[in-house]
């Protein structure tokens, strides 16, 4: 980056580090580095870094929690931003505004405290709740989307914006407007209800979890999206592809449709086990099964 380096590496509430190692970042374990990895912990050091990256052509990636993002292992050629100081939270009647950067549960766990309902089916979904807007999460029949009334943020040519959710082009598991720059701030419009009843059903939404799904092992979540009327998750194992390996990642034995790894896997095991239930489910049960992970080359998003 040049032109108004000097001003990003001065300002506290911005950190940049060059050649960053991306598999710190993601909850699968893998990934090259990124080119420049900066810190953001403020809305007007946002501003800083969006100006400067006008002067530069690199490409530019927002990363949050890293729960649904694979990095190859080529890592990425341009900067990576990490919106970690969008940490503002107001309550206003039933309406939660709440900065990007919270870690996902733990909005849930203040929503409850504070006797506020309607977000119980998500808690135990990794990543924060910019990547949860970001990527439209859902689980037990609830999406995020339908709890969301507005969102703002700042696209990539430094102009500020406030959407409602009707305008984020919300679909199964993606959004239009993570693709449009940072999401730093989401107000979500929730209900009153008892705060123990509350903690009770996200109890039993976690106990749910952790019985169904690989908990200690480094995975990215749900690798594929469920085809229409069906589960992704089922179709693997009536397959027995549970336990099917290749390199140091596997098709998880609790779900199959998770992948794990305790830590000696690249990013090119990932997607050769990938590509290869893909093409086996294609083969033997004629289904297209599409990935629910972002895949990120060298200069950006890639397709599957």
């Amino acid at each position: 980056m040049s032109g108004r380096l000097e001003s990003v590496l001065s300002n506290p509430d911005l950190e940049v580090r060059e050649q960053e190692p991306l598999h710190r970042h993601t909850t699968m374990g893998v990934g090259g580095p990124a080119r420049y990895w900066v810190e953001i912990r403020s809305e007007r050091a946002l501003k800083i870094i969006l100006q400067t990256l006008q002067e530069t052509t690199l490409p530019r990636y927002v990363l949050g929690g890293g729960s649904d993002t694979l990095f190859t292992d080529e890592g990425f050629q341009g900067v990576v931003l990490h919106p970690s100081g969008a940490r503002d939270l107001n309550i206003h009647h039933n309406e939660m505004v709440v900065g990007a950067g919270w870690v996902l549960s733990r909005v849930i766990q203040h929503a409850a405290r504070t006797g506020l309902s309607g977000m119980e089916e998500l808690y135990g979904i990794p990543g924060t709740l910019g990547g949860a807007v970001a990527k439209n999460a859902g689980a037990f029949g609830r999406e995020i989307a339908e709890l969301v009334s507005w969102i703002e943020v700042y696209r990539w040519d430094g102009s500020f914006h406030r959407i409602s959710g009707d305008e984020a082009g919300f679909v199964y598991r993606d959004s239009q407007v993570r693709r449009e720059g940072v999401i730093w701030r989401v107000a979500l419009q929730l209900r009153p209800g008892n705060p123990d009843a509350i903690r009770q059903q996200m109890n039993n939404i976690y106990a749910r979890r952790t019985r169904s799904q690989p908990y200690g092992f480094r995975s990215s979540g749900c690798i594929f999206r469920n085809p229409p009327g069906d589960s992704a998750g089922r179709i693997l194992d009536q397959m027995g592809l549970k336990g099917y390996r290749v390199g140091g990642v596997w098709v998880s034995r609790r779900h199959a449709n998770f992948l794990v790894h305790r830590g000696e896997a690249r990013a090119r095991d990932v997607l050769e086990l990938i590509r290869e239930i893909r093409q086996r489910v294609q083969r033997e049960r004629g289904i297209s099964l599409h990935p629910e992970v972002v895949l990120v080359g060298p200069r950006g998003e890639e397709p599957w």
